[in-house]
Formats: C-alpha cells, structure tokens, sequence
C-alpha cells in the first residue's frame, strides 16, 4: 500500500497493491516538486521488501543517490528508473520524524544537500523525545511498584 499518495505507473501500482507501507517523501511530500522530480518513498527495511523489490527490478544505488539520502534511519536506497525506495529501519518512527518536520515547515529554506543534516537533527529531537518518555514511565514508583508492601 502507498501512504499520502496514488498515482499512475506500473511499478507504483505493484507498490500500492503490496502488502508493505510505503511512504512518500522527498519533494513530492514536502512540496516545492516539479514535472521532472523523482519519487522518494520510504519502507521498512526486511529481507521480504528487499526480495520483492528486487523481482520488480529495483537495484541498490551506489555513491551520490545514496550519499544524498544520507539520514541516520536509512539503510540503503534501492533505485528503478526516477523512483528511489529508501529501507529505514523504522518507517513508522521515520514518518513521524517527517510529520514533524511537514509541520513546522523546516526543509523549505534549507538547500537540497544540507537537509539530511535537518533531518537528523529531528531524528535525534524525536529520539530525544522518546527517551525523555521512556524515563517518566520508568520513575513512576506505580509502575514500578516501588513502596508497595
């Protein structure tokens, strides 16, 4: 299945009619896209995306394409043609991270080649985030039945 978008192709059909969530990011998510923009999505990175990917054609990227999705969530980009897949190894965490920055508008005045740095910093403030979370739950004597007799 495809999340926040549908369009016409044959390879994004085969996307959208899988069993995994892929989700649009890059320029077409962000805005600010043209007529010749690529496709970006994102998807949890496991071995049967990976395999199902492969029989579509797709194939790993190497130097630059990589180097430019160069976030801390990312395993590899696999690449057919002007879609590139990014496998996170968490696209649930990822599009929360990209949710937060859709809403404070952060990647609009940041040039193409900086914004990983962006996104990492947001990763980390989400991780951050998280963590501060994980703490309160954790020094909660009723969790931790701490004092009861």
């Amino acid at each position: 299945m495809i999340v926040n978008v549908r369009h016409d192709s044959s390879i994004i059909g085969k996307l959208e009619k899988s069993e995994f969530s892929f989700y649009l990011t890059g320029s077409r998510f962000f805005g600010g896209y043209h007529s010749k923009s690529d496709w970006d999505y994102f998807v949890s990175d496991n071995a049967r995306v990976r395999d199902f990917l492969y029989s579509l054609g797709f194939y790993e990227s190497e130097g630059e394409a990589l180097l430019r999705y160069d976030d801390s969530t990312i395993v590899t980009v696999l690449v057919y043609n002007d879609i590139h897949i990014q496998l996170v190894k968490d696209a649930t965490f990822k599009h929360q991270v990209q949710l937060l920055l859709l809403q404070t508008n952060s990647l609009h005045s940041v040039p193409k080649e900086s914004r990983k740095f962006v996104w990492n910093a947001a990763i980390a403030i989400h991780r951050l985030g998280e963590d501060v979370e994980d703490m309160e739950d954790w020094q909660n004597p009723k969790r931790l039945n701490l004092g009861a007799k």
